[in-house]
């Protein structure tokens, strides 16, 4: 068969998935015809204009794969705010996904996008990287990630992202070795 079915994730519905073989074949006959960015962008508007995905995260999950591709055509083709207001939520439900690399890579893409002054967008991508690092166990950097989104958040007043950079803090001592 040219089509599987995926049917036994938790909270999903089932999912049809075509064989990598025909992926790649279709991607390669898109490019010929000059269709591949047409067909990336609506993928990628699919993903961030259906806001019910972000917050379902067991769709995420079966969707890891769409959705990082989805993350990377954003950061080509939206804004710098688009990109950081689809990127928030979708590695917070990616993290348990085990892709740190690649989520890792969107966050320091993301960031290099921001620049280096101090704003609402930076520390929060900030604070969702130390919580992947948290999941990660790569503690001392998750500190310095989370200290980083409250020394902006702070003096910008945004109470939730200083209560949101405490959490991230308080979880990396209550998971720390004793030793």
């Amino acid at each position: 068969s040219l089509i599987t079915v995926d049917d036994d994730s938790p909270g999903a519905d089932s999912r049809y998935r075509l064989l990598e073989t025909v992926r790649q074949y279709a991607r390669r006959r898109l490019a010929e015809h000059d269709e591949l960015d047409a067909y990336l962008d609506a993928h990628c508007h699919y993903f961030r204009s259906w806001p019910a995905i972000w917050s379902n995260h067991a769709r995420v999950m079966v969707d890891a794969d769409n959705v990082l591709s989805a993350l990377g055509r954003a950061a080509q083709v939206c804004s710098t705010q688009e990109y950081v207001d689809f990127l928030i939520p979708m590695i917070s439900a990616l993290i348990p996904t085990q892709r740190e690399a690649q989520l890792d890579a969107l966050i320091e893409e993301c960031l290099q996008r921001l620049g280096t002054g101090p704003s609402i967008e930076r520390a929060k991508v900030l604070a969702v990287r130390g919580r992947l690092r948290l999941y990660a166990g790569r503690t001392e950097e998750m500190r310095a990630d989370a200290l980083a989104a409250l020394a902006i958040a702070e003096p910008l007043k945004a109470d939730s992202l200083v209560a949101g950079a405490l959490n991230v803090l308080g979880s990396s001592y209550l998971m720390s070795d004793p030793a």
